[in-house]
């Protein structure tokens, strides 16, 4: 499951939970997109704490918005446990980079999303 805690001028702010399925990403995929429409690009915080497993279509419907928005995709932050999921990073979908954060570290996140609206 894929919770839209908060939509802002700038993105997302996202909970995962549970496995993530195809269908949950999709019901993300408005929110992100009307947000580029809107800026231009768009940034995410995404606590990932509770993820117990992804599936391939979940990943599918992923890699495709990812291709399609590369470059307006501004700044990615992962909250949860690096070991994981570091995969996730591995793979450079967002121009201004995408990171892992603590979950104490939650003011870092936002920081770091924050940076790309100076950017």
């Amino acid at each position: 499951m894929i919770e839209i805690l908060e939509i802002t001028p700038l993105g997302l702010r996202l909970r995962a939970s549970g496995e993530i399925t195809a269908r949950d990403y999709r019901q993300v995929l408005p929110s992100a997109k009307a947000i580029v429409a809107a800026r231009g690009s768009f940034s995410a915080v995404v606590d990932i704490m509770q993820v117990q497993r992804l599936s391939f279509g979940a990943i599918w419907e992923d890699a495709k918005f990812d291709l399609r928005y590369f470059r307006k995709t501004d700044r990615i932050a992962y909250i949860g446990p690096r070991r994981t999921w570091l995969w996730l990073t591995s793979i450079p979908f967002a121009t201004g980079g995408v990171r892992f954060f603590k979950s104490e570290r939650m003011a870092q996140a936002w920081a770091f999303r924050e940076q790309s609206a100076n950017a």
